[in-house]
């Protein structure tokens, strides 16, 4: 890219994008708040995927290896956890931390049962690098 040719695609920040599906998760704000998109590239349909409500948001979307969920990192219970978005057969969310330590950042290893994530949980007062794995 020589930087000539620029194009907006949305408003918005931290674009994943899923290659199988060409389109991207993306997160924007409503209301202050930060939410999760979808971009269909193919032809420009967007789609709100979450919706935290209240003063609660959910940030850095990620798409898995097979492009069939999105991981991602919300305060919606009132502490940092990481979440996954189930797209397959339904959108549904399913919390994969619950501690009262800030846990974000997730990363998928190179298949998607395999995710990590930055937390405060060993006690030591600073961010380590973990590993969980997903059903």
């Amino acid at each position: 890219m020589d930087g000539s040719k620029k194009t907006q695609l949305v408003k918005g920040t931290n674009p994943s994008w899923a290659r199988k599906l060409n389109a991207i998760a993306y997160n924007d704000e409503i209301s202050g708040q930060s939410e999760i998109f979808y971009l269909n590239l193919n032809n420009g349909a967007k789609e709100q995927l979450t919706n935290s409500q209240g003063n609660y948001s959910s940030v850095k979307p990620l798409w898995s290896p097979d492009d069939k969920r999105i991981a991602f990192a919300s305060d919606k219970n009132g502490n940092w956890d990481v979440w996954i978005l189930e797209l397959s057969g339904g959108r549904k969310e399913k919390q994969i931390t619950n501690l009262y330590v800030c846990d974000k950042d997730p990363f998928w290893g190179n298949s998607s049962k395999i995710l990590y994530f930055t937390s405060f949980r060993s006690g030591k007062g600073s961010l380590d690098v973990w590993r969980g794995y997903i059903q």
